[in-house]
């Protein structure tokens, strides 16, 4: 179905995801190159929530990371294909839980969090070792993770 306007500007979607460009000029050529490889998958539903979730991720890494916010698992599960620094989950969202999602990434070594107002004990017992912000979460929460997140990421690919 299409993207939901908000406040003027489309929800972003697997038909449109977003590239922010950098606010920090001051930033070294190598680093750029290495945050426009940075692609973080927010998996939500919710329109305002997602908003919430980019916003803090924006604020955190600058606008050169690209956002890749999608509101299905279906949608998801196209976006795992690519390579990501890090995912945010929610858990139920448009068609289905996003569980299948999470062991996907898992496999492949990509960090993610689960960001869900359902309870922890819901998660199977193969993905409880995740993280798991519960709703209503801290911004300073989602900054914290994928901080970290992308943090590793990037000290990897500086070794490399």
């Amino acid at each position: 179905h299409d993207a939901l306007p908000i406040l003027g500007r489309r929800s972003r979607n697997i038909a449109n995801p977003v590239t922010l460009r950098p606010r920090n000029r001051d930033c070294s050529e190598r680093e750029s190159r290495l945050m426009a490889d940075i692609r973080v998958l927010i998996v939500e539903d919710d329109p305002f929530i997602a908003m919430d979730i980019e916003s803090a991720v924006a604020e955190q890494l600058g606008d050169s990371v690209e956002l890749i916010v999608v509101e299905s698992v279906a949608e998801a599960r196209r976006m795992t294909a690519k390579q990501l620094a890090c995912a945010l989950l929610d858990i139920d969202v448009v068609d289905g839980k996003t569980f299948d999602i999470a062991s996907a990434l898992q496999e492949t070594g990509t960090p993610f969090a689960f960001v869900s107002g359902s309870a922890p004990h819901e998660v199977p017992a193969t993905l409880r070792d995740v993280r798991f912000l519960r709703k209503p979460f801290s911004t300073r929460e989602i900054a914290a993770f994928v901080k970290s997140a992308v943090g590793a990421r990037a000290l990897k690919a500086v070794r490399a």
